[in-house]
């Protein structure tokens, strides 16, 4: 009897420590990251835990770049406009005389210049992570590696013009009745300018490895800090130096969280 008792007062007190652990473990972890939040964007995560050193992440974040001009929309915008130039030609001056340069006929005009070529407008992005952790202590400071994934969503317009010349025609006539005092020569063209302006919604894939310290409060406050490295597959849709650091085939970023763990 009493070596059954030996042996049953230890795996007791083993299912006690299972017990009390598995009530003190907080499932279910809300953050809200801090450092998006400086920048007047959004970050935001849920971590599902499984256990002590196991866990799922879902990481969610929006960013807005720029606000739509007024005068950009999804579609074309045409314009129809002449010039005209006038000048005297005769064989004793050859250079031109009296040219007042290109005037503007009518009301027709150019469109007016465009912003740029591209004009940046949100970034959305989700992440679902495998998260690892590592503790020597039971409130201390944990140690978190996750590896995972990224679906990302960039929204951006691009423009760009087009310019036809649709007709064109040349007048003269003589000045005076001495063939000498040469010609009044005018040209005038017509033109016709498209700026065509698109919406494109650009979807990607990629991977993303996070590393950083997550401190946690008895009653359940949150605190964590993170670098993540990532890297975006397909190639990007315009110049590297105007994309969101986010949307590059390789990027980094900091994060840190405040949160709560219920």
């Amino acid at each position: 009897m009493k070596n059954l008792y030996y042996v049953l007062l230890p795996a007791l007190g083993v299912l006690m420590s299972l017990e009390t652990t598995a009530q003190n473990l907080h499932r279910l972890v809300v953050k809200a990251d801090m450092a998006e939040a400086a920048k007047k964007q959004l970050g935001a995560a849920l971590e599902w835990r499984f256990n002590a050193k196991n866990s799922l992440e879902l990481q969610l974040g929006f960013r807005r770049h720029n606000e739509l001009p007024t005068d950009v929309f999804n579609g074309d915008w045409t314009a129809d406009y002449a010039k005209r130039r006038g000048y005297i030609s005769s064989a004793a001056s050859p250079p031109p005389a009296n040219d007042a340069g290109w005037e503007y006929l009518g009301t027709g005009r150019p469109l007016p210049d465009a912003h740029s070529s591209i004009i940046p407008l949100s970034t959305r992005y989700a992440r679902v992570a495998y998260g690892m952790s590592y503790q020597n202590r039971p409130q201390g400071l944990r140690i978190i590696l996750l590896p995972g994934i990224s679906f990302s969503n960039h929204r951006y317009f691009e423009q760009y013009d087009q310019f036809a010349k649709k007709s064109g025609k040349f007048e003269s006539w003589q000045i005076g009745s001495n063939p000498n005092q040469g010609q009044y020569v005018e040209q005038t063209f017509f033109y016709t300018q498209t700026r065509q302006m698109r919406e494109i919604n650009w979807w990607v894939l990629g991977a993303t490895h996070s590393f950083g310290f997550a401190w946690q409060a008895k009653p359940g406050f949150y605190l964590e800090a993170r670098i993540t490295a990532g890297v975006n597959f397909g190639d990007a849709p315009y110049s590297k130096q105007d994309l969101p650091n986010i949307m590059a085939n390789y990027y980094g970023q900091m994060a840190f969280f405040l949160g709560w763990a219920f």
